[in-house]
């Protein structure tokens, strides 16, 4: 284990252990679920960040990506190897039992973001009862972008993961109960109202302070308001992997009309 990570690990432990005795010397609450289900890179990080500036939400994570599935005990459980393979099954049961323990039970909502979760989101509805999913989407070729750039793939593979993204968030429509879609650009150009839309989706959020800045991870690297950022990713992009990536989206105009992208 390298310094990073054992940094990384030690100030989770300190998290869970200030949530767990705040727990204890508080009054119980009848709680909800809220998980943010969303691509990489699409704004998941700066929702997470936002909601957790309601003082009845509490995150499961605060540190970094703030993920769920990163926190050291539940990192264990899962070969990150396989996390977006759809057929790799992970243990919500156990999964649960360790978010509990950092979860601060003096807060009403319990919230999550953990990109893995897009693709498994039916069994995580099974395994958190009445559980409320906000589906994060953002324009595909601002994604692409970011595949390209950050994780290094080609533009056609880029352009295949984002429609794959896509088809998950368009299952998870059909197949959650309790639903709100969200649009990146919705958040950043509008986040009063989007704000109040997630509050009108689930009332226990209560308030929300759009007017800080974010530590949420950008290809700025600092601290931003809410801002949109697609037109500087978009300009990013060379013409030969833009035409790469808008002859793949032909053959998916349906989906990406669905989102409102076409």
């Amino acid at each position: 284990m390298n310094a990073k990570i054992a940094f990384y690990d030690v100030k989770c432990l300190c998290l869970k252990l200030s949530r767990q005795l705040k727990s204890i010397l508080s009054k119980k609450q009848v709680h909800s679920y809220l998980f943010i289900l969303s691509p990489p890179y699409c704004g998941s990080t700066l929702l997470n960040e936002l909601l957790g500036t309601s003082s009845n939400v509490s995150s499961t994570n605060i540190f970094g990506t703030r993920e769920g599935l990163g926190l050291p005990e539940v990192r264990k459980m899962i070969d990150y190897r396989q996390h977006w393979e759809t057929a790799y099954a992970f243990p919500w049961k156990n999964i649960k039992k360790q978010w509990y323990k950092y979860w601060d039970s003096s807060k009403k909502v319990f919230l999550d973001k953990s990109q893995p979760a897009l693709i498994r989101a039916q069994a995580m509805q099974a395994a958190f009862d009445g559980a409320y999913f906000i589906l994060l989407v953002r324009n595909p070729f601002a994604l692409c972008e970011s595949y390209i750039r950050r994780d290094k793939m080609t533009a056609l593979e880029a352009a295949i993961f984002t429609i794959q993204c896509f088809h998950a968030q368009k299952d998870n429509a059909a197949t959650l109960k309790n639903v709100l879609i969200l649009k990146y650009e919705q958040l950043v150009d509008t986040p009063i109202s989007i704000s109040q839309e997630m509050i009108n989706f689930l009332p226990d959020i209560k308030e929300l302070d759009t007017k800080r800045t974010f530590k949420a991870h950008n290809f700025k690297n600092k601290a931003l308001p809410i801002i949109n950022l697609n037109e500087e990713k978009l300009k990013k992009l060379k013409s030969e992997d833009l035409e790469i990536i808008q002859h793949y989206f032909l053959d998916h105009t349906a989906l990406l009309y669905y989102f409102g992208y076409i």
